[in-house]
């Protein structure tokens, strides 16, 4: 009997033959496998990890007690054949149960990561966490960190897996040819203790084989089906000979054989690759440039700074500052104002307030605190007011304070100075300054008053020197020491462990920040995760300013592109992480032609890809989609079948198929489903993809899109 057969005998049946079911369930032959399953990008910040088809997700995940159907017991206690009688009660009172459940699952053999993860998501509906991974060394990945990491390397092989999951699931996985057994863990099972079921046990492997099939795909009717059928099982062109209406020569529409499969026609080209790029700006010689708002961007120029309006097509100077060596010191968190040093002469003693909302430069008077040294930081905390440069005078630092109101400074005091070690201001508030003094042999973190009463306090200090970065708020920094990483307040006062060791990046948030692959936020004195692309935006700050266009420099002029941060974008589930394309070339070409086919549509570029009629674009629709499929194409497009070429663009997008990984879930080479990964851009320098689900269906032998791809 077949697999589906087996469980329906199981569940109409109380009173069972437990050899026989037992024997059943260890018999099984390895299906096909996909070379290249799909793969989860797992970051510092993930809380859980969470295999899904054709989907990254990464959720919180606390115990799930599973529901202990053999009251006082447990599977630590049971031998492995008492564990197999127990996870078939599981299976039979579990059939039609949504209720969630700590799963065990054994493999037969051991696999690689990658195909253990296949055989999840094969046979999920939407999403699994997976809360342990096994392995045939006896080496266990435990919780979301470890489960992370074995999915991002691959590496070893697997010979079972704990995964939440609904009742009705352990079915449609236990009909997998790889899975030996699954079987419900509870509360009182350790799972530090317990250990996938030992498949070489003799009491298992002498039970004689009862074959239940181990064919992995939909199970599909025995009845002979009232289709033509295709002349793989029977290709020696001869008529049937019994005379039924399975047989071609029967078949009352007078079809001989099956059609052949519709073609895009000759000389038809379509544009699988748009360039996305808006605009190469005339030479502007830029050394740094980034979008401020949604329309203008800023610029160091040769001998400048200068702001520029951006139409779409071309871009237009609005205000330009001539100066040496221009230097961004702070930038607002919403780029409306901005703070650049500038030199004369060489030495960098000038500072300019930017208002790039009304497009403007104003020069502080900054001379009287600069005097004959030069800038080597400034730190603004505008909620404060207080503005500190630290100036360098060969070699003798001194941090010196003021108020920056109305695009002026007014000078308030020397609040440290210091000439044996390498000074560098961290952040500030209304009454105090953080400092960093790199001296020899060591390092401290000073605390000093804005207003200068006092030499400064060291609240820490440790041999070596040490790294640091600061926000563009002034409200916090990172040093790194060799013990490790601490942020420095300025809110609360105080130093705080950081999440991970190495350099923080602030961008121009007050209190966010991204350190070891996880973005966090700084709340009370206290740190927390944080997500959502919104933070990601304020980390990533000079390509989130706009949300149409982000700016690159390209040789003498700027290429001006898609913003990633679009309204869009902010609409959508974004994915990060390294999906891995499983798709075979027949599926990857039918999916690549409907992108090609509505990138004509959505540019207008339907004549230029070689379709010079009515006739012509209704035999490449036909040739890429299934019937229903074309129709809500021709409806959605206002396509005309005959006469005229004419069409409108419907509301498609464009994608870039070098932009795409198509991850296919299942296919039985009749049928396939999976999801599309488009890349919508790059943030904070991690790819980030939306999705969309994808659906064919094989027609005389040629696949064809069964939907349109939003």
């Amino acid at each position: 009997m077949n697999k589906r057969d087996f469980y329906k005998e199981l569940m109409s049946e109380y009173q069972f033959d437990k050899d026989k079911i037992l024997a059943n369930a260890k018999k099984g032959r390895f299906a096909k496998r996909s070379p290249m399953p799909i793969y989860i990008g797992i970051t510092a910040a993930a809380a859980a990890a969470v295999v899904g088809v054709g989907t990254f997700m990464f959720t919180s995940l606390g115990r799930d007690k599973g529901v202990d159907l053999l009251t006082g017991s447990n599977i630590t206690a049971l031998s492995n054949k008492e564990r197999i009688e127990k996870a078939i009660e599981d299976l039979r009172k579990n059939e039609n149960s949504g209720e969630l459940h700590d799963v065990m699952v054994t493999f037969r053999e051991p696999l690689s990561v990658a195909e253990a993860q296949n055989v999840i998501t094969r046979r999920a509906e939407g999403s699994v966490p997976v809360k342990m991974l096994y392995f045939s060394d006896e080496s266990r990945a435990v919780g979301a960190e470890a489960v992370g990491k074995a999915f991002e390397s691959g590496e070893g092989m697997v010979t079972g897996a704990v995964v939440n999951c609904a009742g009705y699931l352990m079915e449609q996985l236990q009909n997998s040819s790889e899975v030996f057994m699954v079987e419900i863990v509870t509360s009182k099972d350790d799972l530090n203790v317990v250990a996938p079921i030992n498949t070489k046990d003799p009491d298992i492997v002498d039970i004689p084989d009862i074959d239940i099939g181990g064919d992995t795909s939909v199970d599909k009717p025995s009845e002979p089906s009232e289709s033509v059928p295709e002349s793989s099982d029977n290709s020696d062109g001869s008529d049937n000979e019994s005379g039924d209406n399975s047989g071609e020569s029967s078949d009352s529409s007078g079809e001989e054989a099956p059609s052949a499969p519709d073609v895009i026609p000759d000389g038809v080209k379509l544009p699988t690759e748009i360039d996305g790029v808006y605009c190469l700006t005339d030479e502007i010689y830029a050394k740094e440039a980034f979008f401020v708002d949604d329309d203008s961007f800023f610029a160091i120029v040769n001998n400048g700074a200068a702001i520029y309006d951006f139409d779409g097509y071309s871009e237009s100077l609005v205000a330009y500052q001539p100066c040496e060596d221009a230097r961004v010191e702070w930038v607002a968190a919403d780029g409306s104002e901005m703070l650049v040093s500038a030199c004369e002469e060489g030495r960098r003693s000038k500072l300019f307030y930017v208002d790039t909302k009304n497009a403007s430069f104003n020069e502080l008077d900054v001379e009287g605190i600069v005097m004959s040294g030069e800038i080597a930081d400034v730190v603004y905390n505008k909620n404060s007011g207080v503005i500190v440069l630290n100036i360098d005078e060969d070699g003798r630092y001194y941090a010196c304070s003021a108020y920056l109101s109305d695009g002026e400074a007014e000078y308030i005091a020397v609040s440290y100075y210091c000439d044996d070690a390498r000074v560098s201001v961290l952040c500030a508030d209304e009454n105090y300054v953080y400092l960093l003094l790199n001296r020899e042999g060591g390092a401290d973190v000073v605390k000093a008053t804005v207003y200068g009463s006092a030499d400064g306090v060291v609240i820490y200090s440790e041999d070596g020197n040490c790294d640091f970065s600061r926000s563009f708020a002034g409200t916090y920094a990172a040093v790194s020491f060799a013990s490790g990483s601490y942020i420095v307040d300025a809110v609360s006062g105080t130093l705080i462990a950081a999440p991970s060791d190495g350099i923080a990046d602030f961008g121009v948030s007050e209190n966010l920040f991204f350190c070891g692959g996880g973005y966090y936020a700084i709340e009370n004195g206290e740190i927390r995760a944080a997500s959502g692309l919104d933070v990601i935006a304020k980390i990533d700050w000079k390509n989130s300013f706009s949300s149409k266009y982000k700016a690159a420099l390209s040789g003498s002029r700027l290429r001006i592109t898609a913003s990633s941060y679009s309204e869009r974008n902010e609409k959508l589930s974004i994915h990060f992480g390294s999906p891995y394309e499983n798709a075979s070339a027949e599926i990857r070409e039918a999916v690549n032609n409907a992108i090609g086919l509505q990138n004509a549509l959505s540019k207008s570029m339907v004549k230029a890809s070689g379709i010079q009629n009515a006739e012509m674009l209704d035999k490449t629709i036909k040739a890429i989609y299934e019937e229903n499929a074309a129709n809500a194409l021709r409806n959605r497009c206002n396509i005309l079948q005959t006469g005229e070429l004419s069409y409108e663009k419907g509301g498609l997008g464009v994608i870039n198929v070098s932009e795409t990984v198509l991850v296919i879930g299942a296919d039985d080479g009749e049928t396939a489903v999976g999801t599309l990964y488009i890349k919508v851009g790059e943030f904070n320098g991690v790819s980030g993809y939306r999705t969309a689900g994808v659906a064919l269906t094989k027609t005389a032998g040629k696949w064809k899109m069964s939907g349109i791809i939003e």
